[in-house]
């Protein structure tokens, strides 16, 4: 026979009883999701992730590709203007593992320090295109209607440019003003070149197939 706890309830009210252990259990099950650790955004996001088995292969390739050009091109002990015109377009061997071009410069020593700049331009131009395309689909969401219809068409319109005669045609017209700029105030013009560049790709890359399906909030 099961114990029961009697309740005590104002008159006219229905007498209740319940059983002890089935009025404990819930309280148990309160207490354990008070104290439960909530996952956030971002930790569901890097559980995702984790879970994609061609991310996280990228992902060290990535990290490989950072690790050689950053640090390897400084332990590397090849200079990349070194000019030896006794091994001109030599082939792979232990001195040059990636042999040496016409001037006699080694290629690996050129590879590890241009991949700097191409990896750079790359994350950086990427970066611009996540935060141009995340701020535009954000608009399109929120106020939906003629809003959501004319940046769809934006849209359209960047996918429709042709990319790569654009960026050198900009690059072509806006090359000496931005290298001046620069070097007067920073005295680098190659850095205004470099921010043209990133600039120009990540302004027309950011709406991407699997971007410009985000926007439309339809």
């Amino acid at each position: 026979m099961s114990q029961h706890v009697d309740v005590k309830v104002a008159p006219g009210a229905a007498a209740v009883s319940a059983p002890a252990a089935e009025r404990v259990q819930p309280l148990a099950e309160l207490e354990g999701q008070r104290f439960k650790k909530q996952r956030s955004l971002w930790g569901n996001a890097w559980r995702q992730f984790r879970r994609h088995h061609m991310a996280m292969a990228g992902l060290v390739i990535l990290i490989f590709l950072l690790l050689a050009t950053f640090v390897g091109s400084q332990l590397y002990g090849k200079a990349i203007d070194d000019i030896d015109f006794t091994s001109t377009s030599a082939t792979s061997s232990w001195s040059h593992p990636m042999g040496t071009d016409s001037l006699g410069q080694d290629i690996l020593a050129r590879v590890l320090w241009g991949g700097r700049i191409s990896l750079s331009v790359g994350i950086i131009a990427a970066l611009v295109a996540v935060i141009l395309g995340t701020a535009i689909g954000a608009v399109s969401g929120f106020f939906g209607g003629f809003s959501d219809s004319l940046l769809m068409r934006v849209t359209d319109l960047f996918i429709a440019l042709p990319q790569l005669p654009l960026l050198l045609l900009i690059t072509y017209l806006f090359r000496d003003s931005m290298t001046t700029f620069f070097d007067d105030r920073f005295n680098n013009p190659n850095l205004g070149v470099f921010v043209l560049i990133v600039t120009v790709i990540g302004v027309l890359n950011w709406p991407l197939p699997g971007w410009s399906g985000q926007v439309s909030s339809r």
